[in-house]
């Protein structure tokens, strides 16, 4: 049975967390975990790190870009999954790996680092503590994997007020697809015309409108053209006055 209450779909970086500052916590811990348990100089360990997200992200960057390969489905997945194994692959290339050391290959790594980086926005808690007061029913959508997610959810007491989280790997699409919010709509067994996607990026804008969401465009980063920044329902510039925005959008049938 569909739902009409009101559902806010949350991006997570830039939007709840400053990605400039979870890029570099993430470096930072990575790297002083390679000097912690492999003595590595920390030239080297930082050199090792650098490398090893340049050929992840031609990897994946590349595949998102080709316009012949598939963006949803068990084949994304199985690439995603693929791809991420680089990083670790060449992180650690020529070292080996012990038993103290058992998760450096595995989700529960990205989890663990993720856990330790606290990058909110100032207004976030307090704006999502309003609305939460107020009824609304709060997820967290993002293109990450669910334990990068669950983490920075975790570090910085998110959990108190989001019903949930939806990864790449939970809808088995980005959100560049349709199907993230196809997917994302069905799993809350929400109305279409009851949800909010919030986020700051192109797709967040023009695809959820294509199902009858509304979009609320927040531009921090000042990355979406001005003329898809209008086709959202609003453009802010941060969360502050979110909740006074979303009593003012029609609900269109």
């Amino acid at each position: 049975m569909s739902s009409s209450q009101p559902i806010l779909f949350l991006d997570l970086h830039g939007v709840l967390v400053q990605t400039p500052q979870i890029l570099e916590d993430y470096r930072r811990i990575t790297v002083q975990h390679q000097i912690d348990h492999f003595q590595l100089a920390e030239d080297d360990a930082m050199n090792r790190y650098d490398h090893a997200m340049e050929m992840w992200e031609k990897k994946a960057f590349g595949y998102l870009r080709n316009p012949s390969k598939k963006k949803v489905g068990p084949e994304f997945l199985d690439f995603l999954e693929w791809c991420d194994k680089l990083f670790p692959k060449y992180l650690y290339e020529g070292m080996e790996i012990n038993q103290e050391c058992p998760d450096l290959r595995t989700r529960p790594f990205e989890y663990k680092v993720a856990s330790q980086i606290e990058a909110l926005y100032p207004e976030v808690l307090s704006t999502l503590a309003h609305l939460k007061e107020h009824g609304y029913r709060m997820y967290v959508a993002s293109s990450s994997h669910s334990s990068h997610i669950e983490g920075i959810v975790e570090a910085n007491g998110l959990d108190d007020y989001i019903d949930g989280i939806f990864g790449f790997d939970t809808v088995a699409a980005t959100k560049h697809t349709m199907k993230y919010y196809k997917d994302m709509i069905s799993q809350t067994e929400a109305e279409a015309q009851y949800c909010f996607m919030i986020g700051n990026s192109m797709h967040e804008v023009l695809k959820p409108r294509k199902l009858g969401m509304r979009t609320i465009h927040i531009n921090r980063e000042r990355k979406v053209p001005h003329n898809v920044r209008k086709l959202a329902d609003r453009s802010l510039n941060d969360l502050t006055s979110l909740p006074i925005h979303l009593d003012s959008i029609p609900i269109t049938m």
